[in-house]
């Protein structure tokens, strides 16, 4: 501008604009800006100029803003993995290559379900439709909740661990990084494995192994949301629920429920406020109908007679969670009698 302010010798053009742009000059000249040197300004967002470039600024004015994404922090965190993380938001995209779309490309393509061939193979169905994949469920009690799903009948994959007329039961238990504010490292501690290990040891007290002979089970537990009674709430009545909605034949349900003993009040069910009190923790499981006990840890000490009024109001929520999963697996029945009528 200084330059041209200086230098630039008046025409008269046959373009008004430019004419007008003559005369702009000329004033400028006149106001007595022909001697001063020319000075970058920088407009910002809020449409003022300023000296100072920044690249922040410069950035959010030339992007094209969208709107917040309310589920990228579920999906994108630390220590995710990515090909997880990945997989899980092309699904949410509706840009898996399914079936439709795969059809869609060739006409001459079998598009129904790979799982259970019973429809065509669309991300709505595998996810929320599918009757293979429904073996997978979601446990909530309380502020906990639970993903869990079972794989088999199949054979067994590794042959030194066969059992002799006996089904082979796996389990692998987890909690997300997500889960509680504390974002560390926790696969394969040795919390997961004892667990996971006391997880498979009270599901083979429930379920007709000598039924399934040469046969493998694989059941995989996932904590999303902890709150406290993690090992009753989230992880075994998960597996039960999840084992009973798959046809895998069992004697009986096996529930579980924790108790403690807080202030010399005991309590049921402890949230994650009152299990971090120091009290003393009951976990139980019990096979209600057969009325037998398959699971009882405690990580205190207690006198007798606390221990039994614990004990007591512990196998009361195991009834209490035993029947409420009876009308759950009822209800889903009747749902699947009233699809197969339609």
């Amino acid at each position: 501008m200084a330059d041209v302010l200086s230098n630039n010798r008046r025409r008269r053009h046959r373009e008004r604009i430019l004419n007008d742009i003559e005369e702009d000059i000329n004033k400028l000249r006149i106001g007595g800006l022909r001697d001063m040197d020319d000075v970058p300004l920088w407009r910002s967002e809020e449409g003022k100029f300023g000296n100072r470039f920044s690249t922040k600024k410069t950035w959010h004015q030339l992007r094209t803003r969208q709107s917040i994404c309310p589920w990228s922090r579920g999906i994108w965190f630390p220590e995710s993995t990515p090909k997880y993380s990945f997989m899980i938001w092309i699904a949410i995209k509706n840009r898996l290559q399914t079936g439709d779309k795969m059809q869609a490309w060739n006409a001459t393509i079998n598009a129904e379900c790979t799982l259970c061939h019973e429809v065509q193979e669309t991300c709505h169905h595998l996810f929320f439709q599918c009757t293979y994949s429904s073996k997978l469920c979601c446990f909530e009690m309380g502020n906990t909740k639970v993903i869990a799903a079972v794989y088999g009948l199949r054979e067994i994959q590794n042959k030194s661990q066969q059992k002799n007329g006996h089904a082979l039961v796996l389990c692998e238990y987890s909690m997300a990084h997500f889960n509680t504010g504390d974002r560390r490292r926790q696969k394969n501690d040795m919390r997961s494995t004892e667990i996971s290990l006391v997880i498979r040891q009270t599901m083979e007290a429930c379920i007709l192994t000598e039924l399934l002979p040469h046969s493998q089970i694989d059941i995989f537990l996932q904590v999303l949301q902890a709150d406290g009674g993690t090992r009753s709430a989230c992880i075994i009545n998960a597996a039960t629920l999840v084992l009973a909605d798959a046809g895998v034949p069992m004697r009986d349900l096996s529930v579980s429920c924790s108790a403690g003993y807080l202030n010399s009040t005991p309590l049921l069910d402890l949230n994650y406020v009152e299990d971090s009190a120091g009290g003393a923790d009951v976990t139980v499981g019990i096979l209600p109908k057969l009325d037998k006990v398959t699971l009882l840890q405690m990580d205190a000490k207690l006198p007798m007679e606390t221990f039994e009024t614990v004990f007591a109001l512990a196998s009361e929520g195991c009834k209490a969670i035993a029947e409420r999963v009876r009308k759950v697996l009822q209800e889903n029945t009747k749902q699947l009698e009233y699809r197969r009528a339609a």
